[in-house]
């Protein structure tokens, strides 16, 4: 009988099957992880982009508030509907708004909303600039498929807790409550 040397040709190909199911699975997870990596930019970005809305806002806080000094002690009661936004939460400004330098609140809005449309994927898209709004905020909903949205406040609110959405679009349906939307979107309360 002879002796067995080497590999017999099953044992080489099994090595191969599995060298290829390995190699494999770090292209897939590569391919991911670029997926993921760009989402979290255009998350990072519409964070930015709704913290400078929040800059202009505080520059031109007088648009906003019904009660300002000096016929005031101090900045309060957010208006239903100002130059940034309407009585619905809609956008009350456009790109065409926008004048270099901005003399009024309207113009800066435009402004910022040009460099939104130029950072965020998709947001020229009416699909995705119809989930932007600014509204006097009460509450964020609880639970159900709206869990996580804001809940404008009706012309009787008296506070100054005011909401942010800024969308974008997603090249696959990780967004929404349950990952089944291209429409990303982040919403941010604030005090103003």
């Amino acid at each position: 009988m002879k002796k067995n040397r080497g590999f017999s040709l099953i044992e080489v190909l099994i090595t191969l099957l599995l060298t290829a199911m390995g190699v494999l699975g770090m292209v897939a997870l590569q391919g991911k992880a670029v997926s993921y990596t760009q989402e979290a930019i255009n998350r990072n970005t519409a964070i930015s982009m709704a913290n400078g809305l929040v800059e202009i806002m505080r520059a031109y806080r007088d648009e906003i508030y019904v009660n300002t000094p000096p016929n005031s002690i101090n900045y309060s009661e957010l208006k239903s509907s100002s130059d940034f936004y309407n009585a619905s939460g809609a956008l009350n400004f456009a790109v065409t708004d926008c004048a270099e330098p901005a003399q009024t609140a309207k113009q800066a809005a435009g402004c910022w909303l040009r460099k939104v449309n130029a950072s965020l994927p998709g947001a020229t898209e009416s699909a995705v600039s119809a989930k932007f709004f600014i509204c006097p905020s009460v509450s964020v909903q609880g639970s159900g498929e709206t869990k996580g949205e804001v809940i404008c406040a009706d012309s009787s609110y008296k506070g100054s807790s005011l909401a942010i959405q800024v969308a974008w679009q997603s090249r696959e349906s990780v967004c929404g409550a349950n990952a089944n939307s291209d429409i990303c979107t982040y919403v941010m309360r604030v005090e103003i």
